[in-house]
């Protein structure tokens, strides 16, 4: 139920911080935070083990592509997902699968038994559980702050998602050039059980009875729907795509850069994603 049982003092409460005054947001906010940073650095260090293993840049393509395409066929059903279960719980499920995937990846490689196939089954894994992670987490904010608050907790949530996805990558380029692979990829891992950890302290977010009453595929025909109706949400989407098919693959191919065009190794390749989160952060303003 959305929480509109906030004191009244709190919802006059203005400002662009307000909603870190709630303490199951600032929650939330950290789990989110650590998952978002988790996941864009592990996708450079994913990129950089799967070239190292392989000497491939049809490799690189297979491990995106094997992220995208779960999430382009599931990505409706979490929606449902999200409109009929507990989001929390949704989340943590998630989370903790992609939590053990990763560490088992991360054994694999400390042991020095790691294959591209791992890799790969770990890519897909986590390309079929983010599309419920991801409508869950957006749905849950409004349990948590309340309808006269949801617009400036978005707006936060935004900022801070699109920061990790700036500083993650150049972080983890970072940490592979000055600690290695493996302690970078164990990094990755500990933010994910923190992100775990920190969603364990909100409390249960259901659905309201109107969302479960609806089936599953109507549902989906009244999302695609209001889609369609709504220009700008449809292309405020369109936008959102072009990172995907454009930024995401270039990123990746940085380590082909470093190791086989100026032979920099990881030290390079370090420098390539540090010099990119820049970029991102000064385009951002």
């Amino acid at each position: 139920m959305v929480k509109e049982d906030l004191p009244e003092k709190m919802k006059k409460e203005g400002g662009t911080f307000a909603p870190f005054k709630i303490q199951q947001f600032r929650w939330l906010y950290g789990s989110n935070m650590a998952f978002f940073f988790a996941m864009h650095a592990q996708g450079v260090v994913r990129a950089w083990l799967a070239f190292k293993l392989t000497d491939s840049e049809f490799a690189l393509g297979i491990v995106m592509f094997v992220v995208a395409v779960p999430m382009l066929f599931l990505s409706p059903i979490g929606g449902v997902v999200a409109d009929r279960k507990d989001r929390r719980n949704v989340i943590m499920l998630g989370q903790s699968i992609i939590f053990a995937a990763d560490l088992s990846i991360f054994l694999l490689l400390f042991f020095g038994r790691l294959e591209f196939y791992h890799l790969l089954i770990s890519a897909s894994i986590n390309g079929c559980v983010f599309p419920f992670i991801m409508p869950a987490r957006n749905a849950i904010v409004v349990n948590v702050v309340g309808k006269s608050r949801l617009e400036r907790a978005i707006a936060l949530n935004m900022a801070g998602i699109n920061t990790t996805r700036v500083l993650g990558p150049a972080v983890a380029g970072l940490l592979i050039d000055i600690t290695g692979a493996p302690n970078t990829y164990m990094m990755g891992v500990v933010l994910y059980a923190l992100a775990v950890t920190s969603m364990t302290q909100v409390e249960h977010s259901y659905p309201s009875a109107e969302m479960r009453a609806l089936s599953p595929k109507d549902s989906i025909v009244e999302g695609f729907r209001y889609m369609v109706d709504n220009r700008l949400i449809l292309i405020l989407l369109m936008f959102g795509l072009i990172p995907l098919f454009l930024a995401m693959p270039f990123q990746n191919l940085l380590v082909v850069f470093a190791e086989k065009i100026w032979n920099v190794g990881s030290r390079g390749f370090g420098l390539l994603s540090a010099a990119m989160g820049v970029g991102g952060i000064v385009g951002s303003f």
